[in-house]
């Protein structure tokens, strides 16, 4: 299986970035990642436990953690953090066979370390940032986003797949610059 070019995902994501400050605020990205996770992700991620799962809400759920991690792809690029180093550490779990609802722990977890991003984003506005330490939390939250989508039956590379084709539709272009 061919490595996912994290290096060209992260470009072709920051080749969409609009917004202010940017490349110098961190914390637009890190609100724009709280959104995702906490009032997109988990209300889909909540009403598939009462209804079960269906293509639909699968494919709703992908683009959500798409989206998300186009907001981690920021918040690196931000930082001068290279989203192949991220995506180094975190570990792979295997992908299920068939679609099914990620587990309460995985779910909280993922928002606990999202919680914790935030903090670290808080202390570095006070000069408290320990550059390890957030990259560390920064990878822990790619590990949750990555554990929710492999147990949607893909990849996290499938899931940025999905996100360079958005990109694609647009930009119109058919590869980064």
């Amino acid at each position: 299986m061919q490595e996912f070019d994290w290096r060209l995902y992260q470009k072709m994501a920051w080749a969409t970035v609009k917004y202010p400050g940017m490349g110098r605020d961190i914390m637009y990205p890190c609100l724009g990642l709280v959104g995702e996770v906490c009032n997109e992700l988990l209300p889909k991620l909540q009403t598939c436990t009462g209804t079960g799962l269906d293509d639909v809400m699968v494919k709703d759920i992908l683009i959500t953690l798409g989206d998300a991690l186009w907001y981690v792809s920021a918040i690196a690029q931000t930082e001068d953090i290279d989203l192949d180093q991220i995506m180094s550490s975190v570990r792979m779990p295997s992908v299920a066979l068939s679609p099914q609802r990620p587990g309460n722990r995985s779910i909280l977890t993922l928002i606990g370390w999202v919680g914790t991003l935030l903090d670290r984003v808080a202390r570095k506005s006070n000069n408290c940032l320990v550059p390890d330490d957030f990259i560390r939390v920064l990878i822990s939250v790619v590990q949750g986003l990555t554990n929710i989508a492999s147990n949607l039956g893909v990849t996290i590379g499938a899931v940025a797949d999905m996100n360079i084709n958005k990109i694609r539709g647009v930009n119109g272009k058919e590869k980064a610059e």
